[in-house]
């Protein structure tokens, strides 16, 4: 068993003294190859206490609380290859619960996230290793994306804002170079690319203009050079 070594001494620990003062059965689940898929603790054929759960390669481990067959309490993950926490949450009755977070190699925040009762609420943010935000997400609280989405250069500009109706894109959304000029515009309805369309050049003058009908293009498009001369048109028949 390749990984079967590398169960930490702790979860060990905690699951052993549980098994011998409460008498309790420990159990060993295997992979197919032979390596530990999960080692924890069963009362009454239903899990309790601490389990450790390891991926097929052996590389990470996670540590989960269990009551009366279902999660309640903390998850923590492990990367064993560089022995750092990668990931950290609570459940309740089987569902993710208040705050997560997961962390670069580096243990860095790269992820901060909220749930109630399974579904993701609020705001998500996920950050570069060097610590700047890397995309914001707003959900509603039947876990779907609704409200303003942002996302970032790493060197804290916007790169892309939109919105978010009920897991589909919304409204007008803008797209900018890494010098914060604009890049494109466009909006949407219903999901589909539906209005006017604009993209610039990174001097920031206009390049293309056009509409869009439900995804497809119509009506005249206008094309300039990067010193604003027109340089094409065309006419676009639905």
């Amino acid at each position: 068993m390749k990984n079967g070594l590398k169960i930490s001494v702790l979860l060990l620990g905690i699951i052993f003294f549980g098994c011998v003062h409460n008498k309790e059965e420990l159990k060993v689940e295997y992979y197919e190859t032979g390596d530990v898929k999960a080692i924890g603790t069963l009362k009454d054929t239903k899990r309790v206490g601490v389990w450790a759960f390891y991926d097929e390669l052996g590389t990470r481990v996670d540590s989960i609380v269990y009551q009366n067959g279902k999660k309640n309490g903390w998850l923590r993950g492990y990367d064993l290859r560089i022995r750092q926490l990668d990931k950290e949450g609570q459940y309740k009755d089987d569902k993710e619960t208040g705050v997560w977070k997961t962390y670069h190699a580096g243990g860095t925040v790269h992820t901060i996230e909220t749930f109630e009762k399974g579904n993701k609420i609020g705001e998500s943010v996920y950050y570069y290793a060097g610590g700047n935000p890397k995309i914001s997400i707003l959900y509603n609280n039947q876990g779907q994306k609704h409200g303003l989405t942002t996302e970032y250069y790493t060197n804290g500009l916007v790169a892309v804002t939109g919105q978010y109706e009920q897991d589909v894109p919304s409204g007008t959304w803008k797209e900018y170079y890494e010098n914060n000029k604009l890049k494109e515009s466009y909006s949407y309805q219903s999901g589909l690319w539906h209005g006017v369309y604009e993209k610039y050049h990174a001097n920031g003058l206009l390049a293309t203009k056009g509409m869009y009908n439900q995804d497809t293009r119509t009506g005249i498009w206008k094309y300039y050079d990067e010193k604003g001369n027109e340089l094409d048109n065309e006419i676009i028949e639905e």
